[in-house]
């Protein structure tokens, strides 16, 4: 549990933050503020659970905060709402390439639809409490990754050198950013520690999308897309043991279902690819 407390007077914020025994009380995180500009940027990046807001600071009125913190709690989602609904995208790529695509799904695709999306859900929600604005956001992301995943494993853009595909994705992915710099503020460089991380984040994103570009022209679609499901078990199986979180037996029973959905899809490719063999 994270708390802040908002205080102009900077010792009466650390008399209340050094005096109170918090981890009695389950905190792990205490933070201060000393204006409501620090405070607002504080409830933005930590998202305290509780907040101790004196009722004028400086200036300005204590309510502001509150204010702030009730017009932006109906932007947020919990993260394992947002992985559930994000990741329903290998049930998108299904039915698009069904409906759009007329290709032919076995038993075995509609199958891993419905193990991947109960793994999911035994994974990553424990609650369902989210605006109508986080689930569409959610909900277009999986979408856009789903149309992603289709465009770029088939012609044209299957047949681009890996290289260019990778260029011309991430000149994408740079333009959209550089149009979304305005609606978020002025932009500061991060510390040098921070940067470090960020830039080696960056390599290894650069890094997986080479590979699922590679992956792309030797797996059909749907495959890859069950595929990286692994991204949410491989998310959960590292906050365990870098992070001590618990792995719980829902846990371990979700990551078996989406373990068995990409079973089910290998074994639709190795149907479909006998077939094949057999009418050759």
């Amino acid at each position: 549990m994270k708390v802040l407390i908002v205080d102009d007077e900077k010792h009466v914020a650390e008399a209340i933050r050094l005096l109170i025994p918090w981890e009695e009380y389950g905190v792990t995180e205490v933070d201060t503020a000393q204006d409501v500009a620090q405070a607002v940027r504080l409830l933005d990046e930590k998202r305290p659970e509780i907040a101790f807001v004196d009722v004028v600071i400086g200036d300005r009125d204590g309510s502001e905060i509150l204010s702030h913190i009730n017009a932006r709690r109906y932007q947020y989602m919990p993260v394992g709402c947002a992985t559930v609904l994000h990741f329903l995208y290998p049930t998108v790529v299904c039915a698009a390439s069904a409906l759009i695509l007329h290709e032919r799904l076995s038993g075995f695709h509609l199958l891993a639809v419905v193990l991947s999306i109960a793994g999911l859900a035994c994974i990553s929600l424990t609650s369902f409490e989210a605006s109508a604005t986080g689930i569409v956001l959610a909900v277009l992301s999986a979408l856009a990754y789903a149309f992603y995943l289709l465009t770029l494993g088939r012609r044209p853009c299957g047949g681009v050198p890996l290289p260019v595909r990778m260029f011309y994705v991430f000149v994408g992915g740079a333009a959209i950013t550089l149009a979304l710099l305005p609606f978020f503020g002025p932009v500061e460089l991060p510390p040098a520690g921070a940067a470090g991380a960020l830039a080696l984040a960056g390599l290894l994103s650069m890094a997986a999308a080479g590979m699922l570009l590679a992956g792309l022209r030797r797996l059909s679609s749907t495959t890859a897309a069950f595929f990286c499901l692994l991204e949410p078990v491989t998310s959960v199986v590292l906050s365990t043991v870098v992070f001590r979180y618990d792995f719980t037996a829902v846990m371990i029973a979700g990551c078996a279902l989406i373990g068995a959905s990409m079973l089910c899809v290998c074994a639709a490719d190795l149907r479909a690819a006998r077939r094949k063999e057999a009418r050759a």
